[in-house]
This record gives structure tokens, C-alpha cells and sequence, in this order.
């Protein structure tokens, strides 16, 4: 859902599914579409349940979260 979400605001953004049992995703953010894209999420993140992660949380390697840094934490649904 989020895929379409984003994919609706054409150009500011993508998702990738990094794993689809745990609705693991990562967001690649068009430059200068941060704010966009930070609004979309913070709308959608009750409907979509979202919440941030970071590796630890979920057992994974920080090398998975190669767009992200400690101030930026990817989502899972």
C-alpha cells in the first residue's frame, strides 16, 4: 500500500521491499523531496501502522540500511 501511496506522488520517491514477513521496507527519497515525503508518512502512519527501526531491532545488518544513518531510521509495517 505504501508503494502506491508514493508511486501516486510521481517522482518524489520509492520503496523497496527488503523483507516482506516482517514488511520490512526501505525508502529511497528523491533530493529535495524530504519534506514531501516525511508529511506523506506522517499522515499515513496510523492507517499503514508504521513505525521506525533501526538494524538492531529487528536482528538485521546496519549494512541493509545503506540510505539510512542513526537520525534517519528506515520503516516496518
Amino acid at each position: 500500500m505504501l508503494r502506491f501511496i508514493l508511486e501516486a506522488y510521481e517522482g518524489i520517491g520509492f520503496v523497496t521491499t527488503l523483507d516482506s514477513h516482517l514488511g520490512l521496507v526501505e525508502l529511497s527519497v528523491a533530493p529535495g523531496c524530504e519534506e514531501d515525503v516525511t508529511q506523506v508518512l506522517n499522515s499515513e502512519e496510523h492507517n499503514l501502522q508504521l513505525r521506525p527501526v533501526w538494524p538492531e531491532n529487528v536482528g538485521m545488518d546496519s549494512d541493509v540500511f545503506r540510505a539510512g544513518s542513526d537520525d534517519s531510521p528506515s520503516l516496518i509495517r
